[in-house]
């Protein structure tokens, strides 16, 4: 895992819009206040754990104030013509110095993130919904499927699917929410969305030890024995 330090806001700037690009279509330069593919050291970024506060980093270490959107997907015919750089990119602030992420990656150019930054006051997270295609291993979402930010109640999907919570506890609840680029959490469960039932149950009998989310932490099996009336929902916090 590397981290890196940003420094002083000046250099922090100057060193972060080269190690950061954002481009078009054409593969050219744009401004930050445009959606571009997001490069690091010349290559894409996977959305694997990417979060919004991982693009509220990015862009403040490229001198603006915030992210104001991003995405992921494969939208540009250029994608192909770039290696992928990054991958697993977890922040636990805003600030790049608390960012941790690879530089090897098992991706594909579907899942490259796109992102946008603005100078401009900061207005709420942007929301999309989650689909079948989102490459994201957890999402919260509320109950109109809209992936949903910090602070707010959503059913927790892991693979697409709700997570049941036989054996579940705090501990998990930080590992996940830790995961997704936060920092702290909450957590209850139960049949509190009509658009539960619509979904399979895809994680079950979560353990962890500690507040983060890994192999060595971390166990579960993606068989179960529960009901939509056992689905977790988490709260997360920045």
């Amino acid at each position: 895992v590397s981290t890196q330090s940003t420094g002083s806001s000046g250099i922090n700037a100057e060193y972060g819009q080269s190690l950061f690009t954002l481009v078009d279509s054409e593969g050219s330069d744009i401004e930050g206040e445009q959606l571009g593919l997001l490069l690091f050291k010349g290559g894409t970024v996977c959305d694997d754990s990417f979060h919004i506060t991982a693009g509220h980093a990015i862009c403040g270490f490229m001198g603006y104030k915030s992210a104001s959107d991003w995405t992921f997907g494969q939208h540009f015919d250029i994608q192909s013509n770039y290696e992928i750089k990054l991958d697993n990119v977890q922040c636990s602030s805003r600030e790049w110095e608390d960012c941790s992420f690879i530089e090897e990656h098992n991706c594909g150019h579907s899942e490259d993130v796109f992102l946008s930054c603005t100078n401009s006051e900061e207005e709420e997270d942007p929301i999309y919904i989650y689909t079948d295609t989102d490459s994201s291993l957890f999402a919260l979402v509320d109950s109109e499927r809209r992936v949903v930010g910090g602070g707010q109640l959503g059913l927790l999907l892991y693979k697409g699917g709700t997570v049941c919570d036989d054996s579940f506890d705090i501990y998990a609840s930080h590992s996940i929410c830790t995961y997704m680029g936060y920092t702290g959490s909450g957590y209850t469960s139960g049949q509190l969305f009509d658009i539960q039932s619509s979904y399979e149950i895809n994680m079950d009998d979560v353990q962890c030890s500690g507040a983060m989310w890994s192999s060595d932490t971390c166990s579960f099996t993606e068989e179960h024995n529960c009901r939509h009336s056992e689905d977790v929902f988490l709260t997360c916090e920045y």
